[in-house]
């Protein structure tokens, strides 16, 4: 899956992410467990935030995501969500 986050986490990477990228922020916090919310304005405490994650859930959390977010298991997906859009759009022409 094409997109920077999934790029670090194939790389066993832990994210940090703007909260202001609200759908993804709240996928590598909340869904994904794999990295950590930092606003720019709250930069200055980066050092603090870092010293109070617990990385080695983050890195445990990554794991589990790079083998349940794989392109394998979602492709489907995609395949199917082309396949309605090429149908309404010849439902339209």
């Amino acid at each position: 899956m094409g997109s920077k986050v999934f790029s670090y986490l194939e790389a066993d990477l832990p994210v940090l992410i703007s909260p202001e990228q609200i759908f993804m922020a709240d996928m590598v916090t909340n869904t994904l467990g794999a990295g950590v919310a930092v606003s720019f304005k709250d930069l200055y405490r980066l050092k603090e935030t870092v010293r109070a994650t617990d990385w080695d859930l983050i890195h445990q959390n990554i794991r589990k995501a790079r083998t349940e977010w794989t392109y394998e298991k979602h492709s489907h997906r995609l395949g199917a969500f082309y396949e309605e859009l090429a149908a309404t759009g010849r439902r339209r022409g």
